[in-house]
């Protein structure tokens, strides 16, 4: 298999366990807060990474051994996936990235949406996130998002980030990208986050299919979502400006094509995400479902094939989901 395939194969299963060498292996627990996040990051090869769920019932084991190195081995098939791979370590969310949550209390509801069933009204604070950045080993860049916490308007959110982006700057430079994700910011807001030192943005339109948006996105329009991509690559340019659309929500292949291609008129750069299942009931009755190998690499190549024809550079993009790259197919890193 080439690393698209296996690449393909390892996020439509999304779950990996352990083997007893790690579950042995105190670095492994230390290094990177593993079993906190009940993730893990592993490298595929110099340009290639993919994040999997720890778990006791996958099919799929993370082993090691002097002949294979770090390997992937399937249970049920009794073959090696892939060998002489890396574990990556997280630095906050993602391997070589700072990436930090502000918000998480949402007023959107959007039914595919983890935040949307959460209890928690935590508020990343600000002396943590600059504490955070002081202590550690620069990234290679810093990501900012945030939900809509119904007390707040956007603009109070956009001045909050416009100020920390300013104070990152302050603290290390204007070197490392700093990326930006929200919801349907304004003209004015566009401008005070180009102005405040953002480097590229992240719009997600989640699906282009008009009538399940407004079934599972009640309270973010589709058209308020495109008038903001659209200011947003007037005022950042061409390709600095990606979206993510996710993969398993009931839409078609169709509706996904569409909204790569839509997107690319405007100058924005689509990612796709495999559907993460959500750990809760009323989420889990909702026609929501992992996508196959098959479609994930299928999507995989239209989305290429698009991106050239309106000659958009995925690696040009610094920040967030596209420099990680760990949930999703990404052309031009992957393949």
């Amino acid at each position: 298999m080439n690393i698209l395939e296996i690449k393909s194969l390892l996020l439509a299963h999304s779950k990996i366990q352990i083997s007893d060498y790690y579950k042995n292996s105190s670095e492994f627990d230390y290094k990177g807060n593993l079993l906190r996040d009940n993730w893990i990051f592993l490298k595929l090869n110099e340009s290639s990474r993919v994040r999997m769920t720890l778990s006791s019932d996958s099919n799929l084991m993370l082993c090691n051994d002097e002949y294979n190195g770090t390997y992937i081995y399937d249970i049920k098939n009794n073959q090696i996936i892939i060998k002489n791979i890396n574990i990556e370590y997280p630095i906050a969310h993602a391997p070589e990235q700072m990436f930090f949550t502000l918000y998480r209390q949402c007023i959107r509801e959007c039914k595919f949406c983890p935040l949307t069933y959460s209890k928690e009204t935590k508020h990343h604070s600000l002396n943590d996130i600059f504490d955070r950045i002081k202590n550690n080993e620069l990234p290679k860049s810093i990501g900012i998002t945030t939900s809509n916490p119904p007390y707040l308007k956007n603009s109070d959110i956009t001045d909050e980030i416009c100020f920390l982006t300013k104070k990152i700057h302050n603290l290390i430079g204007n070197d490392i990208p700093i990326g930006v994700s929200l919801n349907t910011p304004s003209y004015n807001d566009l401008k005070k986050l180009k102005e405040s030192g953002v480097h590229e943005l992240r719009l997600n339109i989640e699906t282009t299919n008009e009538n399940l948006a407004k079934k599972i996105m009640p309270n973010k329009p589709l058209e308020s979502i495109y008038n903001s991509i659209n200011m947003a690559c007037d005022i950042f340019g061409k390709g600095k400006i990606s979206s993510n659309m996710i993969i398993g929500l009931g839409e078609t292949d169709d509706d996904i094509i569409y909204g790569i291609d839509k997107l690319a008129t405007l100058g924005s750069i689509a990612t796709l995400y495999p559907f993460d299942p959500i750990d809760n009931q009323q989420a889990k009755l909702l026609n929501f479902k992992r996508p196959s190998k098959e479609r994930i690499y299928k999507l995989a190549i239209e989305h290429k094939r698009l991106l050239n024809k309106y000659n958009l550079e995925p690696n040009n993009l610094k920040t967030m989901c596209c420099a990680c790259a760990a949930s999703h197919i990404f052309p031009g890193r992957d393949f």
